[in-house]
């Protein structure tokens, strides 16, 4: 078999693996013992998370740019992670957060934090994170009125809200059936929802209805 075949490379890397938790070594280097709870040393460990720390950031910088999701780069995001990432991360960071509170650490940086009833940050996390809240709600009061999804009452033509005839079930009244290019000044307007980039995540290419808040 060659040994640039995908599979063989996985199975030589499990077993090399496998030996070195065995034999007690790191399982990247496998020259020194690992640390206690990890499987690797700590130059190792080091190195690794300066890495992830680099990967991060280019894709964090990525997401940025194309306003996409920092963990599947697909879907459209929410202060960086899409709902989809976010609840799948949640059970994770509710357990890292209570992990590091009953250690006596601040559940935000890990560093060492005095042991207050019902305080899970350090006073220096706790007034970064009143000072954000701050920020963002005085740009959600000094922003525009943002689109709200609604859906147009059953029955209703898709563009207009003009009541349909029984019996139709295009969705349409006939004017913009018949003439779907018109554009007029209509309650509902055809635009692509928040979490949805077209191509990348088209599971059912449905299109949102929206108007303006008042």
């Amino acid at each position: 078999m060659p040994r640039d075949n995908a599979a063989y490379m996985r199975r030589w890397l499990r077993n090399r693996t496998a030996e070195r938790i065995a034999a007690g070594l790191c399982t990247k280097c496998g020259k020194r013992p690992p640390l206690e709870g990890v499987q690797h040393c700590a130059p190792c460990k080091a190195e690794r998370k300066c890495i992830d720390a680099q990967s991060y950031a280019r894709r964090k910088t990525r997401a940025a740019e194309t306003g996409r999701c920092i963990g599947c780069m697909k879907r459209r995001a929410v202060k960086g992670l899409c709902p989809r990432c976010r609840a799948k991360t949640r059970p994770y960071q509710l357990a890292r957060q209570r992990r590091l509170f009953e250690a006596g650490l601040c559940g935000k940086c890990g560093e060492p934090n005095p042991r207050h009833p019902h305080r899970t940050l350090c006073a220096e996390c706790s007034a970064y994170v009143s000072a954000e809240n701050r920020r963002r709600a005085t740009e959600r009061r000094a922003s525009p009125p943002k689109a709200v999804a609604v859906t147009p009452p059953k029955g209703c033509c898709r563009v207009c809200g003009i009541r349909l005839r029984d019996g139709n079930a295009s969705g349409r009244c006939s004017a913009h059936r018949l003439a779907p290019h018109l554009s007029v000044s209509t309650p509902f307007d055809e635009a692509e929802p928040d979490d949805y980039i077209p191509g990348l995540d088209d599971d059912d290419g449905q299109l949102a209805y929206l108007r303006m808040s008042p």
